[in-house]
């Protein structure tokens, strides 16, 4: 826009030496005086309406321009925006996974804790019958060192 004022700048002072060149060389006799007829104001209003046609092509493009630079902004951040809610949909999926990998782990231990207090249980089981049996025993083992010594008494009170 600064280049086309600057050619109108440029073109009006030209107009403006030719104009005086020619006034110098009706003053100094050249010629005929030409009877003005307007054509001067035709050509200010020729170049003004050139000038303001380029103006308004001008204005119009920059506003497309700037249009499409909105339209690219918005499409990058609408593009930013996927690429976020990607990341943010793989971080919840990972959280997940992770979270099923500990839940598994979990189970496994309990299942693990299940079967050691089973096994437990079960040796505390055997553990309780042999110490019943061993009791028994004991019982019996005092029961025949009675019997024992109810013998060796007879006997010995028999000797004696």
């Amino acid at each position: 826009m600064e280049k086309e004022r600057e050619t109108a700048e440029s073109v009006r002072k030209r107009s403006m030496e030719i104009l005086a060149e020619t006034r110098e060389k009706e003053s100094q006799g050249y010629g005929k005086k030409r009877k003005k007829n307007g054509g001067d104001r035709e050509a200010i209003d020729y170049f003004r309406g050139k000038y303001d046609k380029e103006f308004n092509f001008k204005r119009e493009e920059l506003e497309l321009r700037r249009r499409r630079e909105i339209e690219m902004k918005e499409k990058e951040k609408e593009r930013q925006w996927e690429v976020t809610k990607r990341e943010i949909e793989m971080k919840e999926k990972e959280k997940e996974r992770q979270w099923e990998i500990k839940k598994r782990e979990f189970e496994m231990k309990e299942r693990e804790w299940e079967a050691r207090s089973k096994r437990e249980s079960e040796m505390l089981a055997v553990m309780q019958h042999h110490l019943q049996q061993q009791q028994e025993l004991q019982k019996q083992m005092q029961e025949q060192n009675k019997l024992m010594l109810d013998i060796m008494k007879k006997l010995f009170d028999k000797f004696m």
